[in-house]
């Protein structure tokens, strides 16, 4: 569990035992909600699947909703170049293995919100980095086929909200160099 998360049923542990014994699970995913004082719950999430996971599309959680197989945990170990996609770039793995998952909706996991979360300060130059990386990673994803879709979705859901990452997912020199200089001159201006 992430450190600003914690259980919201005080059985969780034993029902998630429960699970494993009778089912044999190699991964089980509750559902989640939000708590800004550990007191009052709030925002209940279903746990979904989606294909775009890649694109930062969470309809999980965080990773404090997951009980996993020691295998399998070992075998998909989160991906170190990630700060903002880590979570969503593992769950896209743990959909796109095969594995046996269960989804227990019914018990949650309270994801602590406060200031300081580190989701709070990824800039879009970040965002685009990490979706070009798991472009590269997981060719078989073909991001590009489902970027157009995801946009509408995207925009659908956040009509006044701008789109966080460029969508030219294989930047040629010329793009790198405009972001660069765009990221250049948004960190040099007079705030």
């Amino acid at each position: 569990m992430f450190q600003d998360d914690l259980l919201v049923e005080s059985d969780y542990i034993a029902r998630i035992l429960q699970l494993i014994h009778a089912h044999s699970p190699q991964c089980i995913i509750t559902g989640a909600c939000h708590t800004e004082d550990g007191l009052e719950f709030f925002n209940p999430i279903t746990p979904t699947e989606n294909p775009y996971f890649l694109f930062g599309n969470n309809t999980v959680s965080s990773p404090s909703v997951i009980t996993l197989a020691r295998s399998f945990a070992r075998a998909h170990p989160f991906d170190e170049h990630l700060k903002m996609l880590f979570d969503c770039a593992f769950y896209y793995e743990i959909f796109s293995s095969g594995q046996s998952i269960m989804f227990a909706p019914e018990i949650h996991i309270a994801n602590g919100i406060w200031e300081g979360q580190a989701q709070r300060g990824i800039e879009p130059s970040q965002f685009t980095n990490e979706v070009r990386h798991l472009h590269r990673k997981y060719p078989q994803a073909q991001l590009s086929k489902l970027l157009p879709d995801y946009q509408e979705l995207f925009t659908q859901r956040h009509p006044n909200a701008p789109f966080p990452f460029s969508t030219v997912l294989e930047p040629n020199l010329f793009t790198q160099i405009k972001e660069w200089w765009a990221q250049y001159r948004q960190s040099s201006a007079p705030k």
